[in-house]
């Protein structure tokens, strides 16, 4: 990061010639153009919304993403621009022409490239005005399988990494609101309290050792799991086609990359067909004895784009790739790297204050 040092300078040195000279037009300009700079190539700042990422991530943690770890994206309209994009909440037109009017996505070249475990931001596939953090499990090229909670890639099992558990929700009837309070501090995690008018409530995201822990320390009485998503409806699930080349369940899916080519069959289509799509720009349709693209007969397809495997580490409660699919390397925003500091109904967790996020 020591290559921002000549940048902080050099713009210090501008804002102070521009104040000493009275330049007051010219610095108003000048700084909406920094800030302008620094959202668009620089760093941008995110409010985690939910428990999808804990224990990493929890709600109410407000992170910095750096964009020249990956490289920063340029922005593909009008409306990318920061401030500017303003217009579109005024201008009812601007509204209506915003999916038209895209440029060509590009990517300045980074520092790094995403790699296994990196805790990713990146606009959601199914509304691009949605931002998502999770973390990168699959890497483009690579079969993944997900399955009783393992993960397994290239048909190998990969370890998990230490902020990745098993964790379940429950609802925790408290006997002694202070020492789990206390408790719920010491593994930086935050409960939500239920209204009721006998009893201390809660619903909180534990892992088994930490529910354990409790039951040692006698605060609570009883407590109960909440319904968790399950794998069924999620990429890995049985896919609805009336060939009988598709069986009922798929035991590793493969992961897009750049260059590479697959066969357009059944089972293919229906796994990739959005993101050829969406992203690829391409509209494939079957005519009942082939593949076509405007009347062309398609028997393969090659991917132009890099494409990734997204997981939250609360694997039970994340809407994460098994459900809304792969995420295109234009949808990728930067790396999360620190939280800069956490709150939750009005409460501050001086322990996460610039926490670096691994």
């Amino acid at each position: 990061m020591l290559f921002l040092v000549p940048l902080f300078i050099f713009i210090t040195s501008i804002l102070l010639y521009e104040i000493k000279y009275k330049r007051w037009k010219f610095l108003t300009f000048t700084i909406f153009i920094v800030f302008i700079v620094i959202r668009v190539f620089l760093f941008e700042f995110y409010c985690i919304p939910s428990g999808s990422m804990e224990k990493t991530l929890i709600v109410g943690d407000k992170i910095v993403v750096n964009k020249l770890c990956f490289g920063s994206r340029l922005p593909q309209s009008y409306y990318e621009i920061p401030w500017i994009n303003l217009l579109r909440y005024i201008n009812n037109d601007m509204k209506i022409k915003i999916d038209s009017n895209r440029w060509i996505y590009k990517r300045l070249r980074g520092f790094g490239e995403i790699e296994r475990n990196s805790v990713v931001v990146f606009n959601s596939p199914e509304n691009y005005d949605i931002h998502i953090v999770k973390r990168c499990i699959g890497l483009p090229g690579e079969l993944i399988r997900y399955k009783g909670g393992e993960i397994f890639i290239n048909k190998e099992i990969i370890p998990q990494h230490f902020t990745d558990q098993l964790i379940n929700k429950y609802c925790l009837w408290i006997n002694n609101p202070q020492i789990f309070l206390n408790f719920m501090d010491s593994i930086q995690s935050f409960c939500i309290p239920q209204k009721d008018s006998l009893n201390s409530i809660y619903i909180a995201n534990l892992t088994n050792k930490e529910l354990m822990n409790l039951k040692y320390l006698g605060c609570i009485d009883s407590f109960l799991i909440q319904p968790v998503r399950v794998e069924n409806g999620s990429i890995f699930s049985s896919i609805d086609s009336e060939s009988k080349e598709v069986s009922n369940s798929i035991d590793s899916v493969w992961i897009p990359k750049k260059g590479k080519k697959i066969n357009m069959n059944y089972i293919n289509y229906n796994l990739y067909n959005n993101i050829i799509k969406k992203f690829e720009g391409h509209n494939i349709y079957f005519d009942g004895t082939c593949f076509r693209e405007k009347g062309a007969r398609i028997d393969s397809f090659t991917f132009k784009y890099n494409y990734y495997f997204m997981m939250g580490d609360n694997r039970n409660n994340s809407a994460d790739s098994r459900f809304i699919g792969f995420i295109p390397e234009q949808n990728i925003i930067g790396r999360a790297t620190r939280i800069i500091f956490s709150n939750h109904e009005n409460i501050l967790f001086w322990n996460r204050l610039f926490k670096k996020i691994l």
